[in-house]
């Protein structure tokens, strides 16, 4: 399947959950306090992953089980490419991400190539 196709089955799944008449609320006051991917850093397109899902009976409306995570970040990291599992360790996995992330190599202009040989 395509991103977009397992994206969109992810959505599917979701909008059967039964969700609180309280978690759209709620999840727009944590993407509005959060603002950014625990995981990557990217403010585009955040989401809040329950990190015990409410399909694992997860509490819904409580912060503690909350981390928000970026579109990509929920699919690959929170839920490892399959919708109907997730990723009990997601806490560290984020803040090793983006800290991997965060202190990559950068390529600037004032940077020489590295000096490789073919052996």
């Amino acid at each position: 399947m395509m991103l977009k196709e397992l994206l969109n089955f992810g959505w599917m799944i979701w909008g059967e959950i039964k969700r609180s008449p309280k978690w759209g609320s709620f999840r727009n006051s944590l993407v509005k306090k959060y603002k950014t991917c625990a995981a990557c850093g990217d403010r585009d397109d955040i989401e809040i992953h329950l990190k015990l899902p409410v399909s694992w009976n997860g509490p819904e409306l409580e912060e503690e089980n909350c981390i928000c995570l970026c579109r990509n970040c929920h699919y690959f990291l929170g839920h490892f490419q399959d919708w109907t599992s997730y990723n009990k360790d997601i806490v560290k996995d984020a803040a090793d991400y983006l800290a991997r992330r965060t202190n990559r190599p950068q390529h600037s202009d004032n940077d020489q190539p590295p000096d490789h040989q073919p052996n």
